[in-house]
């Protein structure tokens, strides 16, 4: 018996060994569990192969050879197994197919003779003959997996750049590989070139393996739990992105969330730096809340970053960076200040003033209007109290005032403010209280310049007075009617006129019987409400009061009364004054006014359903989608008026090779515009089948047929033929124009865009017009633009006209490599030059490339 077995059984406990180790370190880790099962398929080859050095039964050999085939087998794919978990790499169709081989394999292995076909005895044991297949497999099996490990290996050495992460990863997989290598040298090699007889000991290079990870623990900590490998676990359920970085700000480890955000494409991390994701950020400083912004995919998103150094031994080994997704936050705030700046357009727009005070009286904020109403800019106000600028005299009722409106009041309030010249402006002020967290913060109110108000209502008064001298002659009745009896003391000669009755007749029947019931009981509710409140009110006030009384021919007639005060020397009311006059025309004026307005409504609900089905028609008469062609690339633009408009245009694919297109513009827009657009659909629809390869003819023929039925209406348009000439890259254009704007032609092979110009006249304004074509070449990458004369109509908020001459600037100007691009790109200078000008027209845009 010779001593070989003494070898592997060596290599075999330094294995064990080694495998009991790193399953102690960290089980759970992938990259662990990966290396423990490389080594068990290492200590099962050469556990099984220890009885074939030492003398056993001849039966026995063949049943160990198959076994250890078997175990040898797999380990190419668990080679490419540890390199997948060491890179971090998804598994993938290579690694299933791999893991799929290496089934099959093991399968022929233990049930047929094709890898190991029988044994041979030697001095120093027992080993294998090899089947037909040994060499094979062990090529497919062991080597293709070994030589895609270390390719996938090299790409990722190629973007790791720091040596404290590559060595590791080098030495992690290197042991394997030339464990595998120095086997396969050991098992094919050195037998067929030294001497067939010499003792198999490819089963022990499986310590090469061993010694290298114990170097690469003992050196680099591979294979322990770090503090990579354990973050996973501390934050996979923070919401917030959190990053672990390396020492020069390589990205070691992301939880889910900073994945989703920063790499949610990417099969792995290494070799990413925070420098290329983050624009501006530095790895060496220190950020506590810091926003940055960070693109991808033209996506942009706001971040708030918080970095903190990891130090171990007074030396920085790593970073730890939070992020928090503030975009939403921000769009919100974006939409605050719009709706804050929406806000402050229409209160510094209107002629009132807008004040916020606080529950101390300082002012926090008015609106300039308060310049225009006082003369006082607004930052001269803010921060002093309210009650600065208010007259003396009347600042004891404005602070009673105040203290109401606090206590949830909100009544009117007239008083003299103080203006920046020393005088005073007659005012009237509505306030609210300013609710916040259930407490009292404040007023918010409105202040309204009344002065020219009270001039106009003291000349108004004056002329009353003049009015009650001269009552007893005019036609309207006045009369006199005593508060505490509700009896008429006096009424005018003129209550013959307006009632048929004399005063003595008129002042004998009770007012309940005069008087119908309903407009009494208001007029008394009227009164009730006036002199409970008198004291707080105008002591010359009026107030107009209808009534439905009896004629004296026993007719109802409406009267209107205007009513004021009479007053004892107290001040007191003792009786009504009334001044009433017959509306009962008036009243059925009104009523005749109402019916027409109702009348007019149902017919303005007409027309508005009639423009409803305008549009829709309009609608319908557009192409819905664009046509596919080998040798165009097509899209469009429209932009309609809320109205119902005229622009129309369709694509013709023709049956006999090509493309053609019409485009036209009716005069006007309405209804009858809509019914026009079908005439010329459905015309041109006929035309087509007959001159569609004559553009000249069919436009011709158009502007005949146009006339003949509606003269009173006419289009501006064009029509152009796109045709390839056989075997060539050349297409030729042949178009005719009614009045249409020009053609535009962007020119590939210049970058430059030119007017196309042809004679016509406008289509359907005069019979028998000739019109033109013009042909033209058109090469690839050329493209033709067609459009209503709603784009270069386009007028900004200076009045100016964005007219012909600009428009193939900008289209040279934008242009893109993507059609759909520069008609996008084209839509925005429009919209760009005409500011917040609405459009006074319909606007199509037409784009056609050759490819």
């Amino acid at each position: 018996m010779e001593l070989y077995f003494i070898i592997p059984l060596i290599v075999n406990t330094i294995n064990a060994f080694a495998l009991a180790y790193v399953y102690a370190l960290d089980r759970r880790d992938p990259l662990n569990r990966a290396y423990c099962a490389l080594t068990g398929c290492s200590v099962l080859w050469v556990g099984i192969t220890l009885p074939l050095y030492l003398p056993i039964p001849e039966w026995l050999c063949p049943p160990l050879l198959k076994a250890a085939a078997a175990v040898w087998l797999p380990m190419g794919f668990l080679v490419m197994n540890l390199t997948y978990a060491a890179l971090r790499r998804r598994r993938d169709t290579v690694y299933w197919a791999g893991l799929a081989a290496a089934a099959g394999c093991v399968a022929i292995a233990i049930l047929t003779d094709l890898v190991v076909r029988r044994y041979r005895l030697y001095p120093w044991g027992a080993w294998q003959e090899e089947g037909p297949l040994f060499l094979p497999l062990l090529t497919v099996i062991i080597v293709v997996p070994v030589l895609y490990s270390m390719v996938l290996f090299a790409l990722r050495c190629r973007v790791v750049t720091n040596p404290g992460r590559r060595l590791p990863l080098l030495l992690l997989i290197l042991g394997p590989m030339l464990n595998l290598t120095a086997a396969l040298f050991l098992e094919v090699v050195v037998p067929r070139l030294v001497d067939s007889s010499m003792p198999r000991l490819s089963p022990s290079s499986t310590i090469i393996s061993s010694l290298l990870v114990f170097f690469a623990i003992m050196k680099y900590r591979i294979l322990m739990p770090n503090m990579g490998e354990m973050v996973p676990g501390i934050f996979s359920s923070v919401r917030d992105g959190i990053i672990l970085l390396g020492s020069a700000g390589e990205v070691l480890q992301m939880n889910s969330a900073a994945t989703e955000l920063f790499h949610p494409d990417r099969n792995d991390i290494d070799g990413v730096r925070m420098q290329d994701l983050i624009n501006g950020y530095d790895p060496r400083n220190e950020y506590s809340d810091y926003e940055v912004t960070y693109r991808h995919n033209d996506r942009t998103q706001h971040l708030l970053i918080t970095q903190s150094m990891i130090e171990e031994n007074d030396r920085i080994i790593g970073r730890v960076l939070t992020t928090k997704d503030i975009t939403p936050i921000k769009t919100l705030l974006d939409e605050v200040r719009q709706s804050e700046e929406q806000f402050r357009f229409l209160v510094e727009g209107i002629s009132e003033a807008i004040y916020s005070i606080d529950i101390n009286g300082m002012v926090d904020y008015v609106s300039p209007a308060i310049c225009s109403i006082a003369g006082w800019k607004p930052d001269e106000i803010i921060g002093r109290n309210f009650s600065e600028f208010i007259n003396p005299d009347d600042l004891p009722g404005v602070m009673k005032r105040f203290g109401e409106a606090i206590g949830g009041g909100s009544i009117p309030y007239e008083f003299r403010i103080r203006a920046a010249d020393g005088t005073f402006r007659n005012v009237i002020t509505t306030s609210k209280r300013i609710i916040v967290k259930d407490s009292v913060d404040g007023l918010r109110g409105v202040i309204t310049d009344i002065t020219e108000i009270r001039k106009i209502k003291q000349e108004l008064q004056e002329s009353q007075r003049l009015y009650r001298l001269i009552a007893n002659n005019v036609t309207d009745k006045i009369w006199i009617l005593d508060i505490a009896t509700l009896r008429v003391t006096y009424i005018s000669p003129s209550v013959l006129h307006l009632n048929g009755r004399s005063p003595e007749e008129e002042m004998a029947i009770p007012i309940e019987q005069r008087i119908e019931a309903e407009s009494l009981n208001n007029a008394l509710l009227v009164l009730q409400e006036e002199v409970a409140h008198d004291a707080e009110r105008d002591p010359d006030r009026q107030r107009i009061i209808e009534f439905t009384e009896r004629h004296a021919d026993g007719r109802w007639i409406n009267t209107e009364a205007s009513i004021t005060f009479i007053r004892d020397p107290r001040g007191w009311p003792v009786e009504l004054l009334g001044v009433s006059r017959d509306i009962t025309e008036r009243k059925a004026l009104e009523r005749e006014i109402h019916d027409h307005i109702e009348t007019l409504k149902k017919r303005n609900e007409m027309i508005e359903k009639d423009m409803a089905t305008a549009r829709i028609i309009h609608q319908r008469l557009l192409p819905v989608s664009i046509p596919l062609m080998d040798r165009f690339r097509i899209d469009f633009r429209y932009y309609p008026l809320e109205e119902v408009g005229g622009d129309y245009f369709n694509f013709i694919n023709l049956e006999e090779g090509g493309l053609g297109v019409f485009i036209g513009d009716v005069t006007g827009h309405g209804i009858s515009a809509a019914l026009f657009l079908s005439l010329v659909k459905s015309i041109t629809n006929t035309l087509m089948r007959e001159y569609a390869l004559d553009p000249s003819a069919f436009m011709y023929h158009l502007n005949n047929e146009l006339y003949r039925y509606m003269q009173s209406y006419f289009i501006t348009g064009a029509y152009g033929l796109f045709r390839g000439q056989d075997q060539s890259d050349v297409v030729n254009l042949t178009f005719a124009n009614g009045g249409h704007p020009p053609l535009l032609l962007y020119k590939a092979s210049l970058g430059e865009v030119e007017t196309l110009y042809a004679r016509g006249s406008a289509i359907g304004a005069f019979e028998q017009t000739r019109y033109f074509a013009t042909t033209l070449e058109l090469y690839r990458g050329d493209r033709i633009y067609l459009y209503t004369d709603g784009l270069v109509e386009a007028v900004n908020d200076k009045g100016e006209i964005l007219g012909y001459d600009a428009l193939p600037g900008i289209m040279a100007r934008v242009h893109d490599a993507n059609l759909q691009k520069t008609l996008d790109s084209i839509m925005r200078e429009i919209h760009h030059f005409r500011g917040k000008t609405p459009l006074d027209d319909d606007i199509v845009l037409v784009g056609i490339e050759v490819v």
